[in-house]
């Protein structure tokens, strides 16, 4: 009997201590549609969730998601750099190609996407990128190649 209760205290011991995991990843859930209507509430949430799972990688980038939609792309620079280059992910790449062209460094946000591998041709993010480079180019023909695939990227993003 004793030991069917330490089981049962011990259980219920590592229940409570896997709480704030759990709570992370409910509110990790929440953050997508909080970045679509209200960044304010968004950010709070990041700061909760990097508070419960500090220097967790999802956070992070969606700090960072959520610095660009505010447009403080030195931030989103200055964070990416931060990243040891064979650290960075395909997202940290596009982020930073997005706000190098936000900040009028076409040149620079360029470099980026095209150092990126042959099979990232399809990423519905970077399709996005692409098609916004060559708009602004004038390269009508690579405009509506990459806008079918970008098509396919989820409808929260407002580009």
């Amino acid at each position: 009997m004793a030991a069917a209760g330490l089981l049962v205290l011990a259980v219920a011991f590592a229940v409570y201590k896997r709480r704030p995991l759990h709570r992370a990843e409910m509110i990790r859930g929440t953050i997508e549609g909080l970045t679509a209507t209200n960044l304010e509430a968004a950010q709070q949430a990041v700061a909760e969730g990097l508070a419960l799972k500090p220097g967790d990688a999802g956070f992070e980038l969606d700090r960072l998601r959520i610095l660009f939609r505010r447009e403080a792309y030195g931030e989103v620079l200055e964070a990416i750099d931060a990243i040891p280059p064979e650290a960075r992910s395909l997202e940290h790449r596009i982020l930073a190609a997005q706000s190098h062209a936000a900040m009028g460094r076409l040149d620079l946000a360029m470099a980026i996407v095209r150092e990126l591998p042959a099979e990232t041709a399809d990423n519905p993010g970077l399709a996005l990128v692409r098609a916004q480079f060559a708009a602004l180019q004038d390269q009508a023909d690579v405009v509506a190649k990459n806008v079918v695939i970008a098509a396919r990227a989820h409808p929260i993003l407002e580009q």
